[in-house]
């Protein structure tokens, strides 16, 4: 029973692996910035900063995304992302 267990957990973990590194190349592969879509057309420069700083997209490395991530599952972050869209 404990090897099925250890079996289980080994995929799960390759597959949030896996998804993880799907979305990261979605967001910095796909043209156009995710925080100015989020806001809209009417955001300020300052509030696109704001929100790629708190995003972790102001800077291209990995390690940056994964340090956002790292916020977010520790339930670290102030404020929830989709909490600025009207």
């Amino acid at each position: 029973m404990s090897r099925y267990l250890v079996r289980r957990l080994m995929a799960v973990i390759h597959v949030l692996l896996v998804v993880i590194t799907v979305i990261f190349l979605m967001i910095h592969l796909i043209p156009g910035d995710p925080a100015a879509v989020m806001l809209g057309p009417n955001a300020t420069a300052e509030e696109i900063a704001k929100l790629r700083r708190t995003m972790g997209l102001d800077s291209r490395s990995i390690f940056s995304s994964s340090r956002s991530l790292r916020g977010r599952c520790a339930a670290t972050s102030e404020t929830r992302t989709s909490s600025t869209v009207p």
